[in-house]
């Protein structure tokens, strides 16, 4: 098991790429409380990695009365006693310090989310499988990646820029990442499992390279136009979204 403080650095507002990591948590966020919604009743939520912070706390803000209890896995010893200092919930909560590969726990869930944690870890396949069997019947997955054919990659290709949109540059690797997914290639993973994808989005469109985004002195309105609006073109979104529902007769 890697030693995942080694790119707990990578989760400071400092990051080059921070604004994109928290713009397109925050779209994902949207779509996770959607779902939440949709589980009759109070919900019981595990959380895949605490990261930046965004989802627990948009989850916190806006469903405190719909949670009955939220349980997140973190490998992160330097995240989570970050996360600690001011980690007060008005519901339930657990912060436990795991890896995702060999997380135990008796408790059955109604909403598992993994937003942008399948791209980081050795076998997303394996990990998919052994949280699904922790969902109640009925439960859903949130899940969400790096798209590698989003519109600035794949006009990068096209214009000289980039060779390969698959390839890793040194920020992926300071985040931990391990691969890029595509539509076709997020959607084969959970096929493979026997798990079918009800419903799927784009999340975030950035048409060109962060850099270049920055060079145009965007004002703020704009940015968040642009974090919510990847499902105008999932394919070439920044973020691929997909839910996995397990069948109430499970």
């Amino acid at each position: 098991m890697e030693d995942l403080d080694q790119y707990a650095r990578a989760y400071e507002g400092s990051f080059p790429y921070a604004r994109d990591n928290h713009g397109v948590l925050t779209a994902y966020a949207k779509q996770l409380i959607g779902a939440c919604e949709s589980v009759d009743g109070l919900v019981d939520i595990c959380s895949l990695g605490i990261g930046y912070e965004t989802v627990s706390r948009s989850l916190a803000q806006n469903l405190a009365k719909k949670i009955r209890s939220y349980t997140a896995v973190e490998g992160s010893r330097l995240l989570i006693e970050r996360y600690k200092k001011d980690a007060d919930f008005p519901f339930p909560f657990e912060l436990v310090h795991g890896y995702f590969e060999t997380f135990e726990t008796e408790r059955r869930f109604d909403v598992i989310e993994m937003g942008f944690v399948l791209e980081h870890v050795d076998d997303p396949a394996l990990v998919v499988q052994r949280f699904s069997r922790l969902l109640k019947p009925g439960g859903v997955i949130c899940a969400a990646v790096p798209n590698a054919l989003s519109m600035h990659r794949t006009l990068g290709v096209r214009a000289g820029l980039l060779q390969d949109p698959y390839a890793l540059n040194e920020w992926d690797l300071q985040l931990g990442h391990k691969r890029y997914f595509d539509r076709d290639s997020f959607r084969a993973l959970f096929d493979g499992l026997g798990l079918s994808v009800e419903r799927e989005t784009g999340l975030m469109l950035k048409p060109f390279s962060t850099a270049q985004m920055d060079a145009l002195n965007l004002p703020e309105s704009v940015w968040d136009v642009l974090f919510h609006s990847g499902d105008l073109a999932p394919s070439y979104a920044y973020g691929i979204y997909a839910e996995i529902r397990v069948p109430q007769s499970s």
